[in-house]
């Protein structure tokens, strides 16, 4: 059996310059991302770094949502970091996510292309990086 890596992905959305960036298990699905998107590749890659350094004294908080789902934010102090990618259907799954996220997030490789996401027919596009 193989270990499994989990990486961080880099995207944008077509025609905006703003970066975002989510932590991605082995099997491609999303597990945790920024609460905000960067001005470009570096500031995205820079609050990234610095989730990374936060995680020992940030705190996994949990909410209900308006669809009766669960979801959770990574906090310092007052400050959202990062959120959960989807919404848990019990509040313990949602708490176990937050949890794997955070001990997962300091070994994820980090993907330095940027994914370009837009309407469902267009292409996917990588840009260079940097």
């Amino acid at each position: 059996m193989r270990p499994s890596v989990h990486y961080v992905q880099l995207y944008r959305n077509v025609g905006e310059a703003a970066v975002w960036w989510r932590a991605m298990s082995s099997n491609g699905r999303p597990l945790g991302r920024c609460v905000a998107p960067a001005d470009g590749l570096d500031a995205a890659t820079a609050h990234l770094r610095r989730v990374v350094a936060l995680l020992d004294g940030a705190e996994v908080t949990v909410r209900a949502t308006s669809t009766h789902g669960w979801r959770w934010t990574l906090v310092a102090g007052d400050e959202p970091l990062a959120t959960g990618a989807h919404e848990n259907d019990r509040r313990t799954r949602c708490v176990m996510a937050g949890r794997y996220f955070v001990a997962t997030l300091p070994a994820a490789a980090q993907v330095r292309t940027v994914e370009v996401f837009g309407r469902r027919d267009l292409p996917l596009v990588r840009t260079a990086s940097t």
